[in-house]
């Protein structure tokens, strides 16, 4: 694994399915580095040295409506369906208004065909 000069082999743990690579202190640079198996390239990673940005702990609801005031809590699945489908109902508008626009254009090339 490397990126420009600066290249590292880290501990390989090797699954039927995969293989999990565990970096240590020596990945002090952030960006984009090249997994490679001697000169065959096999991925691109990306590795992100401040902590924070890897920070995978939940949002509390509170933080979620204050990072986004459109965020829409819902506390049934009931009611998360139904909000579902009344965000879903301006789509069907759209459909309905596109198949009676191709009617009508049907319809315009047939009066400019026989008139």
């Amino acid at each position: 694994m490397g990126q420009n000069d600066f290249s590292v082999i880290p501990l390989q743990i090797i699954k039927p399915k995969e293989i999990t690579l565990t970096l240590d202190e020596s990945l002090t640079q952030q960006g984009f580095y090249t997994v490679r198996d001697g000169e065959q390239t096999l991925a691109y990673m990306a590795c992100n040295v401040q902590l924070s940005e890897s920070n995978l702990t939940r949002w509390t609801i509170e933080a979620l409506k204050k990072a986004n005031p459109q965020v829409v809590i819902a506390n049934t699945v009931k009611k998360a369906l139904n909000d579902l489908k009344d965000s879903r109902a301006v789509q069907s508008f759209f459909k309905w208004f596109l198949i009676l626009s191709i009617v009508f254009f049907i319809f315009e090339m047939l009066i400019i065909k026989y008139l």
